[in-house]
């Protein structure tokens, strides 16, 4: 899953609720422990 920065095209769908939560999830084990903020979380998305 990547982040996605615009609208979904015609004909695309959206993200879940369920989905969103554990990409969220996914991402924060993938993180290196400590405070990070969804900014950080959202960084280290991109760059992965």
């Amino acid at each position: 899953m990547e982040a996605k920065t615009h609208p979904p095209a015609p004909g695309e769908q959206k993200l879940s609720h369920k989905e969103i939560v554990e990409g969220m999830r996914d991402l924060r084990k993938r993180v290196k422990p400590g405070k990070m903020n969804v900014r950080e979380m959202v960084k280290q998305g991109r760059r992965d």
